[in-house]
């Protein structure tokens, strides 16, 4: 059953960006929303990427990791893969909210 939501991508790049499949590169998307323009209050949940390269690049960015903050200051809900967390803590916003599953 369809609920109405949408899914974007929200990038500090510009244009194109591709995933990881297991040991090779994925496929490329579109960035749906620049991060310098994404305002958090416009979506309802977050979902940080995984593996080792996206989050280590991520929580390198002041913007994004403001960005993912302000998802947990507003109860949304926040999914993270793999080495996703690591934004979870540069946020502030670990504390009774890690689960390793």
């Amino acid at each position: 059953m369809r609920r109405g939501l949408q899914t974007e991508i929200v990038s500090p790049e510009d244009g194109r960006v591709r995933g990881w499949n297991h040991k090779e590169w994925g496929r490329e998307l579109d960035v749906d929303q620049p991060l310098r323009s994404a305002d958090p209050k416009n979506y309802q949940a977050l979902v940080l990427p995984g593996g080792v390269t996206n989050p280590h690049a991520l929580r390198m960015n002041p913007a994004a990791v403001a960005f993912v903050r302000s998802f947990f200051e507003d109860g949304k809900p926040v999914a993270a893969i793999c080495h996703g967390p690591w934004m979870v803590i540069l946020s502030g916003s670990d504390e009774g909210r890690l689960h390793p599953h």
